[in-house]
């Protein structure tokens, strides 16, 4: 069985997993050399970056929905 790089793994695998496990891995691959980990750490970030917005967004409509059932 071959190495498997991020991009193989990625996206589907890494939207399986919380923000928390997410910050996790970040934090264990930031500490390595490997440009292999650079990778990682670069997908991870995005993953993470990504999650933020959806999170902020989600939170937008919500307070849109609220504001508009308040009036």
């Amino acid at each position: 069985m071959g190495t498997m790089n991020i991009s193989e793994i990625n996206q589907k695998k890494l939207s399986l997993l919380g923000v928390d496990q997410l910050t996790a891995f970040l934090n264990i691959f930031k500490g390595v050399s490997n440009p292999k980990a650079k990778q990682i750490v670069k997908d991870l970030s995005l993953e993470l970056r990504s999650r933020k917005t959806e999170e902020v967004e989600e939170a937008s409509i919500k307070d849109i929905i609220k504001s508009v059932k308040a009036s």
